[in-house]
């Protein structure tokens, strides 16, 4: 992440983990300026480069970003919803997180990536998080897809004090 809010990747791009646009899958060699995607009424895409970035996490094959609104945005590996779109569907652009119904994560100061999960802290405390909970590393009782949760969900009380102190501890 560059002082100016924009964003930079580099390395493989095998599950869109570069945002590269066009889906290419390939080593990249030099740093490449991150896209988002947003899609309107029809289902097309509407390509930009992703700005105004507050904090940034890179997990096993995806990464987090948060920008200045707190909102959320995610790309690469999707295999555990670690994504947080939804779908199990990779994306090789950033896309922005939803809690359900296509509403968007907000007021959200700090993000952390594990191996295929993903934790947002809220200005206010709270923790939510998606994807693997094989472990029960998203700190809830259940999750709702087998083995991992595709949207974000907000952790119990008990994971909530060590998760949030981790994220605290990256966001300072």
């Amino acid at each position: 992440m560059k002082y100016d809010g924009t964003v930079y990747a580099w390395g493989r791009n095998d599950y869109g983990q570069v945002s590269t646009k066009d889906g290419e899958n390939s080593i990249m060699n030099t740093p490449v300026q991150i896209y988002s995607v947003e899609y309107d009424a029809e289902g097309n895409a509407q390509y930009t480069l992703l700005e105004n970035i507050i904090d940034v996490a890179a997990g096993g094959y995806h990464s987090l970003a948060v920008d200045s609104d707190g909102h959320v945005w995610s790309w690469g590996l999707n295999d555990k919803g670690q994504l947080g779109y939804g779908t199990t569907e990779n994306s090789g652009a950033a896309q922005m997180v939803m809690i359900g119904d296509n509403q968007p994560m907000e007021n959200i100061v700090a993000v952390a990536a594990g191996n295929k999960h993903s934790l947002a802290l809220t200005a206010d405390g709270h923790v939510y998080a998606w994807g693997d909970n094989t472990y029960d590393q998203l700190g809830t009782s259940s999750t709702v897809d087998g083995d991992f949760d595709k949207y974000p969900v907000h952790t119990l009380h008990k994971a909530h004090r060590q998760v949030e102190h981790t994220l605290m501890k990256m966001a300072l």
